[in-house]
């Protein structure tokens, strides 16, 4: 049961996070790479996640996925729900340099669940995951859950 639960809010969490496309729908134009890059080594965590998804993609820099892990990394570390989605996401598709690790894809996956209290079973049906990811049940997540 606790697997078909796992696997039923992945599904859920993949249309919050659906790929890693830009956080603000790609229509403003994007903030020149060095100006993010100083932000994201200050700590701003969005920013982090926002250079680790340029690395990712190759948007505006050469692509490199192992750059975008680093990236990630501090935020997801630090308990931010998208950071660990897309951490897990590169673990469980594979990419250049990373093998495919269900295992550390799932250990991701499970710490986005479980910070937000998504293992709840009983409460499951009480709970809607938002299109829109911003906080969870704490504020350094990035999915929104509330009750509907």
């Amino acid at each position: 049961m606790k697997r078909i639960v796992i696997g039923f809010v992945i599904a859920l969490l993949s249309q919050a996070f659906a790929s890693p496309a830009r956080a603000d729908g790609a229509s403003a134009p994007l903030q020149p790479f060095e100006q993010v890059l100083e932000r994201a080594e200050k700590g701003d965590v969005e920013a982090e996640i926002d250079i680790g998804i340029r690395y990712q993609t190759g948007e505006g820099v050469a692509r490199d996925v192992l750059k975008a892990i680093g990236w990630y990394r501090g935020p997801a570390e630090k308990g931010n729900a998208k950071a660990q989605f897309l951490l897990g996401t590169i673990y469980f598709n594979g990419a250049e340099g990373v093998r495919q690790n269900y295992a550390e894809a799932l250990r991701w996956y499970r710490r986005v669940i479980a910070g937000c209290g998504l293992l709840r079973v009983p409460e499951m049906g009480r709970h809607k995951i938002s299109s829109a990811p911003s906080t969870c049940a704490h504020s350094a997540s990035g999915v929104t859950i509330g009750k509907r």
